[in-house]
């Protein structure tokens, strides 16, 4: 496992520090348009497509950010829960881009499928988390709640696969869903029919 270079920070400064609402959030949080993604760090579906809304983002102008919601799949537990639960205490000791940070590593640093956790505490230290509050953290299971909070938030709306994403009016409050791996351009069609739909 290699520590993350510079140019990886480097490639997450569209994440603010902070959010005034706890969302994980990348990119401009008064966009527009949200891509709003339900993903598994276990998925192998998710590793391969986690590029993709970042560079939706990056190549917008500020009309789109992208905000994570965890959707752990059964088949991937206990250690997809474990990888969710420890990301929300990284977003906690050190803010939403650590958390970002955070997430690409797991995706780049551990074998995924559910075949186990990988060494999250390593990585915690490697995205400048102290590793002995972060364990602390992920043992006490008080990030559970939040875990569940998004788990049940999918399944209010029927998604039950990941990735799933919708892109979110945030003018207007309408949503069109994207199921699977989708190219780019699948995210700026779905922001130009949303915008004919005023």
């Amino acid at each position: 496992m290699s520590k993350p270079t510079s140019s990886v920070f480097d490639s997450y400064q569209a994440a603010g520090q902070t959010t005034t609402d706890d969302r994980h959030i990348y990119g401009d949080s008064s966009a527009r348009f949200t891509l709003l993604l339900y993903s598994d760090l276990e998925c192998p579906y998710c590793r391969a497509f986690h590029h993709t809304p970042k560079q939706v983002v990056d190549e917008s102008g500020g009309l789109i950010n992208w905000q994570w919601k965890h959707m752990p799949l059964p088949m991937h537990d206990p250690a997809a829960a474990i990888e969710a639960e420890a990301a929300e205490c990284i977003a906690d000791l050190g803010g939403n881009r650590a958390f970002w940070i955070f997430i690409e590593e797991v995706f780049q640093n551990t074998s995924g499928g559910g075949r186990g956790v990988g060494d999250i505490e390593s990585l915690a230290g490697d995205v400048g988390i102290d590793r002995n509050a972060f364990i602390s953290g992920v043992n006490s299971r008080r990030y559970e709640q939040n875990v569940a909070t998004d788990i049940r938030q999918a399944q209010e709306m029927n998604v039950n696969s990941t990735p799933t994403s919708l892109m979110i009016d945030t003018m207007t409050g309408r949503h069109l869903r994207l199921e699977g791996s989708r190219p780019q351009s699948s995210f700026f069609e779905a922001v130009e029919e949303l915008i004919r739909m005023n």
